[in-house]
């Protein structure tokens, strides 16, 4: 009489057929979760400080064009105390130069904001990419070839049969 090894109870000690046929799945399952905590947590760091890098430039940049635009601004009332005729339409000049100013800086600042969300997401897309190649594929991969191995060669075959099965 045959009897099936899962069928006798657990003599208490390793077994490497059994920890062959589970550890993988556990340990893909372990990397996986850690993967992912390690991944969100990374990307809302990444997130946080490129929110505190971008309002830093901001701020920067407001700062530069005050102090680029300034001069002009002290220039032109100087120029309109002087020539009262001329007030309006100097006046109008200077805040269409300093709003132009402003709105440009407001599309370089978004143009580099997209370029760098872009260069952000590809680095991202291609390290989980290598991640899923490396922890999923190759493994699976070596554990096919194993089973071809064993399977193909009647000698090791002969053993496994032997390691799962009991006579009684």
């Amino acid at each position: 009489m045959v009897t099936y090894k899962q069928d006798l109870p657990p003599k208490g000690g390793f077994d490497p057929i059994e920890f062959a046929a589970r550890g993988p799945k556990r340990m893909f399952n372990g990397i996986t979760q850690f993967g992912l905590f390690l991944g969100v947590t990374g990307l809302a760091w990444v997130g946080w400080h490129f929110v505190k890098e971008i309002e830093r430039k901001e701020k920067l940049e407001l700062m530069d064009a005050r102090i680029a635009v300034e001069p002009f601004i002290y220039a032109e009332k100087d120029r309109a105390n002087s020539s009262c005729s001329s007030s309006s339409s100097s006046s109008s000049s200077s805040s269409d130069s300093s709003s132009c100013c402003c709105s440009c800086s407001k599309v370089a600042a978004a143009v580099v904001v997209v370029v760098i969300v872009v260069v952000v997401v590809v680095v991202v897309v291609v390290v989980v990419v290598v991640v899923v190649v490396v922890v999923v594929v190759v493994p699976f991969f070596l554990l096919s070839l194993n089973t071809v191995i064993l399977t193909q060669c009647p000698h090791t075959r002969l053993k496994i049969v032997k390691k799962n099965f009991y006579y009684a």
